[in-house]
């Protein structure tokens, strides 16, 4: 549970407040049993190409904190920094200058298909970025039906060339494309499982919510055909661009009960073993112990939107890539920010509303480090694995909270225990409520839009995600206009900007982009080691729905800041604060 040493921005002014219509994006997501609602986020890039140390286990105390404490070697847990008018060590984030969307990897001469983001040679001025205009690119201009052969349509039988692995039982290939030479004449060759001559083989677990819906959780327009439809439009815009240096993306697809994990090990042991996947990749759905099934278990890359609990990354060995913070990260961050700003303070009796199982070391290490600056903290602990269980769960712990005179609430929950646990509340309880990224409690404003009126009296939330901002980012304009090439290629409506699709489409672009950029800095022949080794080296890059984020050695769970926000009760959502602008997370 440990995050390596902090990164070293350049100083630099806030970033503003996008001004415009604000848009709302849903979407539905769930961890184990027990699943969250969200909306969006817009990306901005910066970063720095930083080395940093290994991942060990040590709870919150192991954080590396950008204002270290007097005697850093000293730290225990609950004993990081307290509160300060000023923040020592760290300064406001920007954006980078961007790197050019035909940035090459080094020593392979071949250029980036467009909207991937580029990388430069750590430490230069463009080491921090890839920029709207890199992440974006010429993408963001394609139109019209793709040109013959540049695509499989869905439902026909897809091209395969080369020696490219037949799907297993429920497997089903995504679009192809014709490959192109490759640049510098490199002769390429069958690199890795997964890597032929002319095909990159990428998996994805789709996550089906049947069952969770029987237990009351509604999850509807998320579909695992839907959710094969977005990596099918992106894979296609890669192919459509020549590929990966030449490859043709390959997808290969999984289906997986939220509910069961029998079933989401299953389809780890197929998408690796049948369909010989080079790496796994997933929107949401897949928490806990499946993780390490394609990690530790397999040996296989996996690219994650959601974040993991912290142990996950140093038992990965470098394998495990999320586009969210850890669980300790994203929590610790909150109860920093919100100390700071004088919501959490010595004395406040605070409940801390928290999950067990595989989550369980994380959270107390949180909990912890709430206690560390004086608070006198109420543990309620509801099941990580069973949705039927939750609301006398949340029963129980609205009856423990009250009878110890909690004031103020720290939610490490998804939204439907959280929605449990208030409406649970005796008349004449009504705390304050705290929350954070995890579990896409601040990814929209589907969290508080279900919430009852109590819970707006005071509701802080502390992210990383752009939660509150009101236009599309380049990036994500990028993504939205390659999904609708590829939807009115194949006689579809195309999605309108405030569409609630539109989160759904672009938290597939960016993993199939982030994906993309790792192979091609692996260079000409990739291996899953040099994959892994060149995706933790790439510095500062795109992370769709989140304000900054950089991946180095030791640090592969991407945001790197944070702001406040506030949930308004007008209209439902989340709301900005102040200016609105970021600053460098104090865990980073």
């Amino acid at each position: 549970m440990t995050l390596p040493e902090p990164l070293e921005p350049a100083p630099a002014p806030r970033l503003p407040r996008r001004p415009g219509r604000r848009v709302t994006y849903l979407l539905i997501v769930g961890s184990a049993a027990t699943l969250a609602l969200v909306g969006a986020g817009l990306p901005l890039v910066f970063g720095h190409d930083a080395a940093g140390a290994g991942s060990a286990s040590g709870g919150v105390s192991a954080l590396q904190a950008g204002a270290p404490p007097a005697d850093p070697g000293q730290a225990t847990a609950g004993a990081l920094p307290p509160a300060a008018t000023t923040r020592a060590g760290e300064t406001q984030s920007t954006g980078a200058t961007p790197t050019s969307a035909s940035a090459t990897a080094a020593g392979t001469g071949a250029a980036l298909p467009p909207g991937v983001p580029g990388r430069t040679a750590p430490g230069s001025a463009g080491a921090a970025a890839s920029s709207a205009a890199g992440r974006g690119g010429s993408a963001a201009t394609t139109s019209g039906p793709r040109a013959a052969g540049a695509a499989t349509p869905k439902g026909a039988a897809p091209r395969r060339t080369g020696s490219a692995p037949r799907p297993g039982p429920t497997g089903r290939a995504g679009p192809t494309a014709p490959a192109r030479a490759p640049a510098g004449g490199a002769q390429r060759t069958a690199s890795a499982v997964g890597i032929t001559p002319t095909q990159v083989t990428l998996g994805a677990l789709l996550t089906d919510f049947g069952t969770a819906n029987s237990a009351g959780a509604s999850v509807t327009g998320y579909s695992p055909a839907q959710q094969q439809e977005f990596f099918d439009a992106f894979a296609s815009d890669t192919n459509a661009h020549g590929g990966i240096d030449g490859r043709t993306l390959v997808m290969r697809y999984e289906t997986s009960d939220i509910t069961d994990g029998n079933s989401q090990k299953a389809a780890c042991d197929t998408i690796t073993d049948t369909d010989q996947s080079f790496a796994v990749t997933n929107v949401l759905g897949i928490y806990g112990p499946p993780i390490l099934c394609l990690t530790k278990t397999h040996g296989v890359p996996y690219l994650s939107n959601d974040g993991a609990v912290s142990d996950y990354y140093t038992q990965s060995n470098g394998l495990l890539f999320t586009l969210q913070p850890s669980t300790l990260r994203t929590q610790a961050n909150a109860v920093y920010e919100d100390h700071l700003a004088g919501e959490l303070t010595s004395g406040d009796k605070v409940g801390f509303l928290r999950e067990d199982g595989y989550l369980q070391a994380d959270e107390k290490s949180v909990e912890d480090y709430l206690r560390g600056f004086g608070l006198t903290v109420t543990d309620g602990v509801m099941s990580s694995s069973s949705i039927q269980d939750a609301p006398a769960q949340a029963a129980v712990a609205a009856q423990q909270f009250c009878s110890a005179g909690v004031t103020k609430v720290f939610l490490a929950v998804n939204s439907l225990y959280a929605q449990d646990f208030i409406s649970s509340l005796p008349p004449g309880c009504a705390p304050a409520y705290y929350s954070s990224d995890f579990d896409y409690q601040m990814d929209g404003d589907t969290f508080v839009s279900g919430m009852p009126a109590s819970y707006f009296s005071h509701a802080v939330g502390v992210s990383s995600s752009d939660v509150g901002n009101t236009t599309l980012t380049a990036s994500e304009q990028s993504c939205l206009t390659a999904y609708n090439t590829y939807e009115t290629a194949r006689g579809k409506v195309a999605l309108a900007s405030t569409d609630k699709a539109v989160l759904r489409a672009v938290a597939a672009c960016g993993l199939v982009r982030t994906f993309v950029a790792g192979v091609h800095a692996a260079g000409v022949n990739p291996t899953r080691a040099s994959f892994a080794s060149s995706l933790a080296g790439i510095g500062g890059f795109d992370d769709p729905g989140y304000e900054s984020a950089t991946f180095h050695q030791g640090k592969t769970d991407a945001p790197d800041a944070v702001r406040t926000v506030r949930a308004d009760a007008t209209c439902k959502c989340w709301q900005t604060t102040g200016s609105g602008a970021f600053h460098l997370a104090h865990f980073r």
